[in-house]
């Protein structure tokens, strides 16, 4: 349960940080593209929660191999001038604990 409360909070987190990058970025390729990352994460973070209550019991996980494909991208930092993909590539980061 400790391990799900973790991602809970993750989750609760990437919803922050993408609420507050859409508010930075100047132009995104599809109108919405942010609020649509942000109810995933709400997606997430409820599935999450119903897996603490028991209403959702998790079977076998298999292992996925990490490509690490972050490990290759540049370095980028939230700014008011922020691109688009420079959020994406944030994102990938964080979400692999960088």
């Amino acid at each position: 349960m400790e391990i799900i409360q973790f991602a809970i909070q993750r989750e609760i987190e990437s919803m922050d940080f993408y609420k507050k990058a859409s508010n930075m970025v100047k132009a995104t390729p599809e109108p919405g593209i942010s609020f649509w990352i942000c109810e995933a994460g709400r997606g997430h973070k409820k599935k999450l929660e119903e897996v603490q209550t028991g209403k959702i019991v998790l079977g076998k996980i298999e292992k996925v191999p990490n490509l690490k494909i972050s490990d290759y991208l540049v370095e980028a930092e939230l700014k008011p001038d922020i691109s688009y993909g420079d959020i994406l590539r944030i994102a990938m980061k964080r979400k692999n604990g960088r």
